[in-house]
């Protein structure tokens, strides 16, 4: 049998599925999904940041970063202002509500991704890192 052309991008697509809807079900009791639970643990590792910033860390388009911003302010579990120092600039944090769920994100994406991996050695794990750095890198220097 010939092999399809897009095997591996195939692949790929029905693992970030399968992540995806696993993550939705484990976060649940949190009311984050994989869409957005990304945004509390990077703002959790700091008092506050500008949304470019954001914008930058986590790679999306910034009207979607803005979409799933409006969802945490709606949740109370992020506020935006503007920034002091830039008043064209916003600067966003967790509410007190937003930090108390850092813990509980931070051991649910933790358990899933060991659990996902469970079937890799430490060597392939870290092999596996690099082939996804070699591959996010090619992709960022591509032009389709």
């Amino acid at each position: 049998m010939p092999k399809e052309p897009d095997e591996l991008i195939a692949r790929v697509n029905i693992l970030s599925r399968t992540i995806q809807h696993d993550l939705d079900a484990a976060l649940a009791p949190t009311t984050l999904n994989a869409s957005n639970y990304y945004f509390i643990l990077k703002l959790g590792t700091v008092d506050e940041m500008s949304q470019e910033t954001l914008f930058k860390m986590i790679h999306l388009n910034p009207s979607n970063v803005t979409r799933r911003l409006a969802q945490l302010i709606a949740l109370g579990f992020v506020v935006k202002r503007r920034s002091d120092e830039d008043k064209r600039a916003w600067v966003i944090s967790l509410t007190p509500k937003g930090r108390r769920l850092v813990p509980m994100v931070r051991r649910i994406v933790t358990d899933y991704e060991a659990t996902l991996t469970t079937g890799l050695s430490a060597a392939e794990k870290v092999a596996f890192k690099r082939m996804l750095d070699v591959l996010n890198k090619t992709e960022k220097g591509s032009e389709l």
